[in-house]
């Protein structure tokens, strides 16, 4: 018995170095990856966050201008100047919502690109293939992917090593 669980023990050392090994040349090969989506991605939401922010700043001020047209349009029924200021007015505003939507639409467009960028680091760590005491795997997908699949095998493994746990514990307990 003493013999069996030492040989459990030296196989779920074997399999925790296996991991060590796994998650460190993960990182090793993450890092240039992933350095670079930071700094694309900053990039991207400096650009989507001034585009929000014009698009929200132009459709107040097309609104705005909108009304103050109206507001001179209706004030100076005689006045060809007055009448002018207006529709001035309102094709500033007309132009400023449209600008507004083009900017919101950049900004959609903008929000994409980094929804791209993140799945371009997802599919830059897949596959892997590992190892394990005459066995080969090959996890795909993105990290919680691997990871799922990683934790199932090592399950799988542990329970073909070890057998049921609750099995095992039955056969120990004491009967009445």
């Amino acid at each position: 018995m003493l013999k069996r669980i030492d040989t459990m023990r030296e196989h779920d050392y074997l399999y925790v170095d296996a991991l060590q090994d796994y998650y460190g040349n993960f990182v090793h090969q993450m890092q240039g990856p992933y350095n670079d989506f930071r700094a694309r991605s900053y990039t991207e939401v400096v650009k989507y966050d001034k585009l929000r922010g014009d698009a929200t700043r132009n459709m107040a001020l097309g609104v705005a201008a909108i009304v103050g047209g109206l507001l001179v349009a209706s004030q100076s029924n005689s006045s060809t100047l007055g009448q002018v200021a207006g529709y001035g007015g309102l094709l500033g505003g007309g132009y400023l919502i449209k600008d507004s939507l083009n900017k919101k639409d950049e900004a959609q467009m903008q929000a994409a690109s980094l929804a791209e960028l993140g799945n371009s680091l997802g599919s830059e760590i897949a596959p892997h293939t590992i190892d394990l005491d005459e066995r080969v795997v090959t996890l795909k997908g993105n990290v919680q992917e691997q990871y799922k699949q990683w934790r199932e095998i090592l399950a799988d493994i542990y329970t073909t090593e070890i057998g049921d746990l609750s099995a095992a514990a039955a056969r120990a307990a004491p009967k009445n």
